[in-house]
């Protein structure tokens, strides 16, 4: 409600530019407030260089204030509800109290105690020896232990509030006694026996007062206990249940107004989310509720039925015993006259004898019926009532409507810990804080790589040792540690954070105004941050997850590539053969092709390498100046320069980097100028970057087969010897590696964010899980389909003409390795086995 009031019109202050009526004349002069006065008066410097002192406020308005551009929250479709909420709240009372009025008055006839007030009395008299002994256990630990969150703060908010007013009840009554102490010290002293008879009578009359308001106090408690000595107009204003009945169609006539509300709200496009939630709540549990009513009429109805049913046949039965009692009467009168002349003693026995068909004539059921079936029907109701257990679902179903009026207020409007009204609001912050997480990660990133270099030069290890003595499987768990060590460190110092409080920095630097909702206190903003750094930690473990289909597809290429350069080069190794049979149904290569004609593509592959190569003199001569016997057609090594070409681009994608964290940051600041002023939403930025990564794609397959083109064409290969590009100047397959990693990673950021939001799947169930099905699917045509052309595409791009200043580094290495090897070590190098520990 507080939300939904008008925002509160602030006097103009100091320095603000104002409208004043000069000498109170009327017209009205444009001037600035120097100063203000406690007596509500002010000091204004007209524009004309005149001044007027103490000038009432009365007579100024301010130009252009903020009130005038401030957003109403009354704006807000969830105010035009606070009217529908009000009215629900309170008849949602009127229908709790008569219910439970119906259902105390209901348990007392139902129990059968039918006390007189003095047994009563009685009764009470002996509590005080028993107190717990007739009433029902209460295991408060186990129901306690069944509540959720809020429902355990206001169970510990109830019990501290009832140890307050007990300590309240004994105060006020030590308070009392004490007071009747002083009363009675002020009656005048007696001094004669008259008066000390007058002075007891007056503290006696005191007492009897105080006893008849106990005892008044009781007989209430005991009328509603057990509907002993309660007043007949208290008993007539017991509500029936056809009054209840007319309270909640009432109560559903209002609901129904409030769906027609709903729908003009959806029809002019302004019902968000989480008022459609809130009110879809609100809808389903009235529905409920009158549903359950209707039930309880029903067994009203029902019982009604029945009970004039047993009335007709109680009727019945006493019609048929009064026809039974006159025929025992009529026997035991002829019996009578025929034993007239016998003695007491035959008397005596014949009056037994006659007992015994008249207890059969009495107790036998020769109609049917059951003398005790009434009791019995009645013991059977004292144990189980089903209008009572009815009308406690019924009296559930309230506390349900209840509750979901009260998500109204605590889930829609800002309250408590909900400090914002949309969801653009919080994504807003959550993209701001992005920002500062993003810039910790890249600061203990930079640090882990700094610890990882010292490791690898303490160790004398060069880069392409790490290359060639290492594999792309141990490359991609180290790097993927890594990022998890990193999200550990961010998530340690946002905590540290917390701790010392540094997040009440943020509600300094961004505070809150009339159009936007945003956090209050610098908890919020930790809460925030925390939640943030798990984002990123399922984000990275999404992303390690696909790569890893990468470095398998990789992995099988180069033993692909690996059994093909041998098979070229004609060297007998044991199993050639079964080298590209390796992993069964992998998908086929873009370079290579099929099986039937991988061979020859790869030797056209290396025929075209080492031609345009060696027609290149920048290429030539770079390669002599690091390498003293320069290149060899006939003994370069091929499938070694492919490998350590892959693995170098294959590192690109395990390692972010400081370029992907700074491109990240500035993408994430992005983020919140289009959360804060276009509205944007995070599904139609995912959106884009899936279809940005699609493009990518084609742009990749088109540059593998645009190599492909080149090879089977021997005109073209003429030209590409001719042919300067940029692509010669820069690494171009290292940029697009590297923006294909920032794609990717925000897709799993995206996916991570969604699956990882409580209010996401309470909010958008159906939505989200669609969602999260098509995001299954699409890691499954990556895995399958997407990733074998990245060590296509890494190999496509170390051809002429992208050979690169980088490409002819990995050449250089490529023939030193080659220059290290023996045939011999060349041949085990390339086994199965080997392949599979070296990659």
């Amino acid at each position: 409600e507080d939300y939904c009031s008008p925002p509160a019109k602030k006097k103009p202050g100091k320095g603000t530019r104002v409208n004043a009526n000069w000498m109170g004349y009327g017209q009205m002069y444009p001037g600035v407030i120097e100063e203000e006065h406690k007596d509500d008066t002010v000091d204004v410097m007209f524009d004309d260089g005149f001044g007027e002192e103490h000038i009432p406020r009365s007579r100024i308005e301010e130009i252009d204030g903020p009130e005038k551009n401030a957003k109403n929250p009354k704006d807000d479709p969830a105010c035009k509800l606070v009217k529908f909420g009000k009215k629900v709240k309170e008849k949602v009372k009127k229908v709790r109290d008569d219910l439970g009025n119906w259902i105390e008055e209901r348990a007392a006839k139902h129990s059968g105690k039918g006390q007189s007030e003095t047994e009563a009395d009685e009764e009470d008299e002996n509590e005080d020896n028993d107190k717990d002994k007739d009433l029902p256990p209460v295991d408060e630990e186990t129901l306690s232990s069944k509540a959720d969150k809020s429902q355990a703060k206001e169970l510990e908010r109830l019990k501290n509030l009832i140890g307050e007013k007990d300590s309240e009840i004994k105060g006020l009554e030590k308070k009392l006694s004490k007071q009747e102490a002083k009363l009675d010290a002020k009656l005048p002293k007696p001094k004669t026996v008259d008066e000390l008879i007058a002075y007891y009578k007056r503290r006696l009359k005191r007492r009897d007062d105080r006893i008849a308001e106990l005892k008044e106090e009781i007989k209430k408690n005991r009328c509603k206990l057990e509907g002993v000595g309660c007043p007949k107009k208290e008993v007539e204003e017991i509500p029936t249940l056809a009054d209840i009945e007319d309270h909640v169609d009432d109560l559903a006539d209002d609901v129904d107004e409030a769906r027609q509300l709903r729908d003009k709200i959806d029809k002019d496009g302004v019902l968000d989310p989480e008022l459609d939630h809130s009110l879809e709540g609100i809808f389903k549990q009235a529905d409920n509720l009158e549903e359950e009513v209707g039930h309880l009429r029903a067994i009203e109805r029902n019982e009604t039925q029945a009970n004039d049913e047993r009335a007709e046949k109680a009727l019945a039965r006493k019609a048929r015993r009064k026809a039974r009692e006159a025929k025992r009467k009529a026997e035991e009168a002829a019996k009578k006259a025929a034993d007239e002349a016998k003695k007491m003693a035959d008397k005596a026995k014949n009056a037994m004898d006659l007992g015994k068909p008249l207890g059969g004539i009495t107790g036998g059921n020769k109609d049917g019926e059951d003398d005790g079936g009434e009791d019995d029907g009645e013991d059977g109701a004292k144990k189980m009532d089903p209008l009572l257990a009815q009308a406690t679902k019924v009296n559930r179903g309230l506390d349900d409507v209840s509750k979901a009026m009260d998500s109204l207020d605590t889930e829609v409007h800002p309250h408590g810990e909900k400090w914002w009204r949309y969801r653009y609001e919080h994504a807003y912050v959550e993209s701001t804080i992005m920002v500062f997480v993003s810039l910790l990660m890249l600061f203990w990133e930079r640090f882990y790589h700094f610890m990882r270099w010292r490791v690898y030069k303490v160790s004398n290890a060069q880069e392409y040792d790490r290359i060639t003595h290492g594999t792309m499987y141990i490359s991609w768990l180290e790097f993927c540690a890594g990022e998890l060590m990193t999200c550990l460190l961010v998530f340690l110092t946002c905590w540290l954070l917390g701790k010392l409080g540094a997040y009440g920095l943020f509600p300094m630097y961004l505070p809150e105004s009339e159009s936007l909702h945003l956090p209050n206190t610098g908890r919020e903003y930790e809460v925030v941050a925390l939640d943030v750094c798990v984002f990123f930690f399922f984000a990275i473990i999404f992303y390690y997850m696909l790569t890893l289909s990468i470095v398998f597809t990789a992995t099988a290429r180069l033993l692909e590539w690996a059994g093909l350069e041998f098979e070229h080069s004609n060297v007998g190794v044991p199993g050639q053969g079964a080298l590209r049979q390796y992993s069964p149904g992998r998908p086929r290569s873009l370079i290579a092709g099929g099986d039937d004609e991988a061979l020859d593509r790869y030797r056209m592959l290396k025929e075209y390498f080492s031609k345009v190569v060696q027609s290149e003199p920048a290429v030539m001569d770079a390669i002599q100046e690091h390498h003293v016997t320069g290149f060899n057609e006939q003994t370069f090594p091929f499938w070694i320069y492919m490998r350590l070409a892959i693995r170098e681009k294959m590192d690109k994608m395990f390692m972010f980097g400081w370029t992907i964290w700074v491109a990240i940051v500035l993408t994430f600041f992005a983020f919140a100028l289009a959360h804060r002023f276009a509205h944007v939403g995070c599904i139609r930025i995912m959106i884009g970057i899936l279809c940005s990564l699609v493009v990518l794609l084609g742009a990749m397959v088109w540059w593998i087969f645009s190599i492909v083109g080149v090879i089977k064409n021997p005109d073209v290969q003429e030209d590409a010897k001719q042919q300067w590009t940029l692509h010669r100047m820069i690494s171009t397959e290292t940029i697009i590696i590297s923006t294909l990693h920032y794609l990717l990673f925000f897709l799993c950021y995206g996916a991570a964010r969604m699956i990882c939001q409580p209010w996401m799947w309470v909010l958008h169930f159906w939505p989200v899980t669609y969602l999260t099905m098509f995001t299954t699917f699409l890691v499954g045509i990556f895995c399958w389909f997407v990733s074998p052309i990245i060590p296509d595409f890494c190999v496509a791009l170390s051809m002429p003409p992208y050979v690169d200043p980088g490409d002819v580094r990995v050449m250089v290495e490529a023939i030193r390795i080659n220059d290290k090897l023996t045939a011999e070590d060349l041949a085990q190098a390339v086994t199965p086995h080997a392949i599979m520990s070296k990659m």
